[in-house]
């Protein structure tokens, strides 16, 4: 009986410790949306806006970094909120 009890509990902690993992994915597409657009992009943006192409660049790293700065946050209360 005891056995049987610890053995369950060693799973319950087996996939709490495993439950950060499922963030991989997530990052993983980030992280490819962010290489696919700088490496197709600059060359499609040079064309449209020239010599601004650096300024157009850093401003949607600015709206990126603001939205990221508004929603973790926000996903976090959400988080706490819902479990």
């Amino acid at each position: 009986q005891r056995n049987n009890e610890s053995n369950l509990l060693d799973n319950d902690n087996d996939e709490d410790d495993l439950r950060h993992l499922y963030v991989l994915p997530v990052l993983l597409f980030e992280f490819l949306a962010l290489a696919v657009t700088r490496a197709v992009l600059p060359a499609k943006l040079l064309t449209a806006f020239g010599s601004h192409v650096y300024v157009v660049m850093g401003i949607c790293e600015f709206v990126r970094g603001l939205f990221a700065f508004v929603a973790c946050p926000l996903f976090g209360r959400i988080s706490d909120t819902v479990g």
